[in-house]
C-alpha cells in the first residue's frame, strides 16, 4: 500500500493544522502526519509553540506575539465560565496568516487539513484560502464546526435550525453564537465544493449531515489513523488482571480530569465507593505520567471512559492499539469503538456508579482477562483502510488519479 500511495501523490503536500500537539485532536493529527510520511507522502504537522512540544522533522511550531498570547489566555478564561455545561470557544486568533500558509505550496498541489484551529487560524484566513482556490479538509474531532462555539451540544439539536438561541448561554452572550454561525454559514455554503468533512465516527457524521452549516459539504466517514508501527508495547502481553493478588488497575486518560463533559465530576464519588467497599482497585491518571506516558498504558488493565458526550476519543484508539479493553459510556461515537466480547458499555445516568462498581467487582472476583494480541488484531482490522481512505480524499480534491 505504501508504494502505491507514494507514487500517486509524489508532488502533493499535506499540511495538518492543530492548535496543540496534545489532546485528542492534536495527537490524532500528529499521528496521521507521521503515518503519511512513513508511506512516503510529504506531510507537515503545524501547531502552536508550547511547553513540551518539540517539533520533529516535518513539524512546525508557530510562535505568537505576547499580545496574541494574552488574548488567547483571556479568551480561555472566558470560555471556562461555561465549562460546567459544555466547552465553548467563541473567538479565534490567527498567528498563522494566509501568507504563511501560502508558502507551503500552491492550491494545485497543497491540501490544507484542519483539525483543531482555535487560536491558530481563523475564519477570515480560511475564507481567503478558499477564495484563492485551496482545498480544505476538516476532521470533526467535536461538533464545534457546525455550532456557534459549543464543542458538544449534548441532547440539544438546535444546530439543525437556529443555534443562535442557545439554551446553555446567558442572554448577553447569545449574540456571540449568532455572530459565529452567520460567518460560518456564509463560508461553508459559498465554498462547499472546495470543502470536505471527515467524520471519525458514524455518530458525528449523522450530526454533521443534519446541521445547517455543513449541509452542502461533502461528508466522509473515516476512523482516526493509528499506525501500529509507532507503538512500543509488546503485542504478546496479556492484560494483567488479578495476578498474584495484584489490584485491578483502571486508567483515566482525560487531559482535564475534572471536566464534567468527560465525566470527571463523578470520579471522586467512584473512588470513595471503591474505598468504602474495600475493592482491590486502583485508579491511575494519565496526567500523572507526563514524563513517560507509555508506563501508564503498561500499568492499567482497563481504560475507564465516562464521558457525557464524545465523538471518537483518541484515548480509546490508543488503548485498543496497546491491547487494553475499555469500560465506556454509551454516548456519541464511543459504542462504535467497543467490542462486547471484552469491553463493557455503561449508561451515563443516575445509576452509573452502581454499573461501574458491578463490573469491577465481577472483574476482581473472576480474574477475567483477554488476550492483548486479540484486542490489537480486532482494532487493526477495524482501522485497516483508514489511511488509504483519507489519501483517496486528498487525491480526489486535487484530481489525482
Amino acid at each position: 500500500m505504501g508504494e502505491n500511495l507514494k507514487n500517486s501523490m509524489i508532488s502533493t503536500k499535506v499540511i495538518h493544522l492543530s492548535t496543540s500537539h496534545s489532546g485528542g485532536a492534536g495527537i490524532a493529527a500528529r499521528r496521521l502526519s507521521l503515518a503519511l510520511n512513513r508511506y512516503g507522502i510529504n506531510s507537515i504537522f503545524v501547531a502552536l509553540e508550547r511547553d513540551g512540544y518539540l517539533a520533529n522533522n516535518k513539524e512546525i511550531a508557530i510562535t505568537r506575539s505576547l499580545q496574541k498570547k494574552m488574548f488567547s489566555f483571556l479568551n480561555s478564561l472566558f470560555s471556562k465560565l461555561f465549562i460546567n455545561r459544555t466547552y465553548f470557544t467563541f473567538f479565534s486568533m490567527a498567528p498563522l496568516t494566509y501568507r504563511m500558509v501560502e508558502k507551503f505550496g500552491s492550491p494545485q498541489t497543497t491540501i490544507i487539513h484542519i483539525h483543531n484551529w482555535f487560536n491558530l487560524i481563523n475564519l477570515r484566513v480560511m475564507q481567503k484560502l478558499l477564495i484563492n482556490g485551496y482545498q480544505l479538509i476538516f476532521t470533526l474531532h467535536d461538533q464545534r464546526l457546525f455550532t456557534g462555539g459549543c464543542h458538544y451540544s449534548l441532547e440539544c439539536e438546535r444546530f439543525t435550525s437556529n443555534c443562535s438561541k442557545c439554551p446553555l448561554l446567558p442572554k448577553p452572550f447569545k449574540i456571540l453564537t449568532k455572530w459565529n454561525l452567520n460567518r460560518q454559514q456564509k463560508i461553508f455554503l459559498q465554498y462547499a465544493d472546495q470543502i470536505t468533512i471527515i467524520a471519525p465516527s458514524k455518530w458525528i457524521e449523522k450530526q454533521a449531515a443534519k446541521s445547517r452549516i455543513l449541509k452542502k459539504c461533502k461528508i466522509v466517514y473515516s476512523p482516526n489513523v493509528h499506525d501500529s508501527k509507532e507503538l512500543t508495547r509488546a503485542s504478546t502481553l496479556q492484560t494483567r488482571l488479578k495476578k498474584n493478588n495484584k489490584k485491578l488497575s483502571l486508567g483515566v486518560a482525560s487531559i482535564d480530569i475534572k471536566s464534567p463533559l468527560k465525566g470527571g465530576d463523578i470520579l471522586p464519588s467512584l473512588m470513595q465507593l471503591i474505598n468504602e467497599n474495600n475493592l482491590a482497585v486502583d485508579i491511575k491518571f494519565l496526567i500523572d505520567y507526563k514524563s513517560n506516558p507509555n508506563t501508564f498504558w503498561e500499568e492499567i488493565d482497563y481504560l475507564l471512559v465516562v464521558s457525557r458526550q464524545d465523538n471518537s476519543p483518541n484515548v480509546i484508539h490508543e488503548s485498543k492499539s496497546f491491547g487494553i479493553p475499555i469500560i465506556g459510556t454509551n454516548v456519541g461515537g464511543i459504542p462504535e469503538l467497543l467490542n462486547r466480547d471484552y469491553d463493557f458499555i455503561i449508561n451515563f445516568d443516575s445509576e452509573i456508579l452502581n454499573q461501574i462498581l458491578f463490573i469491577i467487582n465481577n472483574l476482581v472476583k473472576t480474574s477475567m482477562h483477554t488476550s492483548s494480541q486479540k484486542i490489537r488484531d480486532d482494532y487493526n482490522n477495524f482501522s485497516l483502510n483508514s489511511l488509504s481512505d483519507i489519501t483517496k480524499i486528498y487525491k480526489s480534491r486535487l484530481n489525482i488519479n
